[in-house]
């Protein structure tokens, strides 16, 4: 049996340890957030259904991130998760070549197509429909503002509907996608209640 000396070492180890694992839950919650995924815009990166951690408190958005941002459009706001393309100052435009569209941007001076491999497939041209941009006319992106899209470009409503984000439209950027089933995404909903993010598709 233990003595009134070793009882009051595990207690007291027992109550540090709580008080650390405490103080570790709480920094979590503060500085993340878990996102369920409704929808296929993000697709194949990101598939419907999928849980997300984002960090809330990041004000460095790059090419290249993942964000979750709220848009409104008919005095309604829809929550959504996309992907930065484009950011402060970068001069962009759209190409249409045959049944696709492609995007560029403007480095030293010079017209260069992105590639990128994230997409689900190439934008077909029947599937661009915008009121925002029009192709071949160089943009360029205003100070503290995104441009954003899908990954699933042919079935998304991201800058081709709702224009550029600013950047107090962005609650914060994707650091890990939850494997499904997993203890680690069990955990984490009990932890949180998931904000579900609408994919809506794009409309005509």
């Amino acid at each position: 049996m233990l003595g009134d000396e070793e009882k009051d070492t595990f207690s007291t180890v027992v109550l540090t340890v709580l008080i650390v694992l405490m103080v570790a839950l709480f920094a979590f919650i503060c500085f993340f957030q878990l996102c369920s995924v409704n929808g296929k815009s993000m697709t194949d990166t990101i598939q419907d259904g999928d849980n997300v951690i984002i960090t809330r408190y990041d004000a460095k958005y790059q090419t290249g991130d993942i964000i979750v941002l709220d848009v409104t459009s008919n005095n309604s706001t829809t929550r959504l998760i996309k992907r930065v393309i484009a950011t402060e100052n970068d001069v962009f435009k759209f190409e249409n070549q045959g049944s696709y569209v492609y995007f560029y941007k403007k480095i030293n001076g010079q017209w260069i197509k992105i590639d990128e491999p994230y997409i689900k497939e190439p934008m077909l041209t029947a599937n661009f429909r915008t009121t925002k941009f029009h192709f071949g006319e160089e943009y360029t992106v205003p100070k503290n503002s995104f441009l954003f899209l899908g990954d699933n470009r042919n079935d998304s409503s991201d800058s081709r509907m709702y224009g550029f984000a600013d950047k107090s439209q962005i609650l914060g950027k994707m650091v890990i996608k939850l494997k499904k089933g997993s203890l680690a995404e069990f955990l984490v909903k009990i932890i949180f209640n998931a904000n579900e993010l609408h994919d809506e598709k794009e409309h005509s």
